[in-house]
Formats: C-alpha cells, structure tokens, sequence
C-alpha cells in the first residue's frame, strides 16, 4: 500500500501470496481510521496543490467535463429556482449541487482549468404558445490554452494553435450552428462561441466537439421549451438522463 493512501505505512502482503481473507485482514490490522481520515486528508489537500497526485486519465476526464459547463453556481440560480417552483427539486438538492459547483469552481479556479460560461441544461418558458424561430446563445469558454513547443533555448513556447468546431449533432434542434469568435491562439485567452439552432417544444440538445490542436474537448447543451408547466415529471426523467 503506498503512502498517498495510507499515510506512509506499508503493508507487506507478499508472504500471504493470493489469499484475499488475510490479506484484508492484515490490512485493516494495520491501518485503523485515524490513519485512512489522514491519508485522505492528504488526498485532498494534494487535489487543489499545483502538485500531480490524481491519476493523469481522471485528472483529464475532469477537465474535459467542466471545460463545457460554468462551475459559477451563480449561473445555475435561474434554473434551480425554476425547478424548485414546479416541485422538481428541493432546497436539499439545490444545496448540494451548489456545494459541488463549488468544489468545481476551486478547482478550476487553482488548477488554471478551462471552464464554460453557461449551464450545460436550461429550461425556457414560451409564452403565448410561440416558439421563437431561431435561438441564438452566446457561450465562452475561459483559460483556454494553446499548444506548447521547444524553442532553440530549450524553452517551452506558445505557439499559433487552430480553434474548430466539428462533429455536430442536435436531438430535437434543427438548423444547427456553432461558430467561434477566433480560428487561431497563440497566447491564454477566452474563446466566444456563438451558438443558434431552430427548437421544437420539450428537449432540444446540442453536442459538438471543440478542437484546439490536438486536444478535442465534448460540448453538450440541452435547452428545455415547455409551454405546458405540468411537464414536472418529463423534466425530471430528463434531468436524470442528462446527470453526469
């Protein structure tokens, strides 16, 4: 057992060969509670340190998922007040999933991480039983980087680096566009993108790849026009489908 889960304390198992019954027991023989709070302590400290001590694959899978979403839970408040007044969530709910946009928000916030600007689920309200015939959104995405190479002094150097949309796909939404502000980085900087699409009443979801360089970032949108407010049950089994 390393010490980045067990607080520095070994546990030699090697004269136990595949015997799971005792190998366990000497484990939980070894390492009681205080020393696993400490080494998750440690875990989590190490978390929001500049310093690698989360797997490279998950490290990536979480800036992945919130380079597409705001981590602001300032931007969510519209939403979740909506879904509370139809009975959809309650204040629990609402409060747990603040206190995890939160914990994304530092994160993001001490890892330099690019985050979107927008909720990656919105719920509209169409009045007079008309939908609009375009809908146009403007999203951003922050701290976005360019690729990296050596130069002749052995430094490492921003360098131009392409920015695309591909891969766009709609379920629900017709007449799909997506464009961004710039073609081309060569410097840290924020990426408007300008999204519009036709929308059809109930759920209309929007997902396109993000291209800078070599890295592909997945982006997803849904959009929610209701011109019926007892859709409370439809908007929560679309809610959970959309939960990541």
């Amino acid at each position: 057992m390393s010490q980045n889960y067990f607080n520095g304390q070994e546990v030699d198992t090697t004269s136990l060969g595949e015997d799971e019954k005792a190998i366990l027991k000497a484990i939980n023989d070894a390492v009681d509670q205080k020393s696993v709070k400490q080494a998750l302590a440690m875990q989590v400290m190490h978390t929001f340190s500049k310093r690698a001590e989360l797997p490279l694959d998950y490290t990536n899978q979480v800036n992945s998922t919130i380079a597409s979403i705001s981590v602001r839970a300032g931007d969510y408040t519209a939403l979740f007040n909506k879904l509370k007044a139809m009975g959809a969530l309650s204040d629990e709910q609402i409060n747990s999933y603040n206190a995890k946009l939160n914990l994304l928000e530092k994160y993001a916030s001490v890892k330099g991480a690019t985050t979107g600007t927008i909720p990656s689920y919105s719920f509209i309200n169409v009045e007079n039983d008309n939908l609009p015939s375009t809908v146009s959104k403007t999203f951003a995405m922050d701290s976005v980087y360019p690729e990296m190479k050596s130069g002749d002094n052995k430094e490492n150097k921003y360098v131009a680096t392409s920015v695309r949309v591909t891969n766009i796909r709609s379920q629900g939404a017709q007449n799909v566009a997506v464009t961004p502000s710039v073609n081309s980085i060569s410097e840290p900087t924020s990426i408007q993108f300008q999204l519009q699409f036709t929308p059809n009443y109930g759920v209309n979801t929007v997902e396109f790849d993000v291209e800078i360089g070599n890295e592909k970032i997945p982006m997803q949108y849904t959009f929610f026009y209701d011109n019926n407010k007892a859709n409370t049950a439809f908007v929560k089994e679309n809610l959970s489908s959309t939960r990541k």
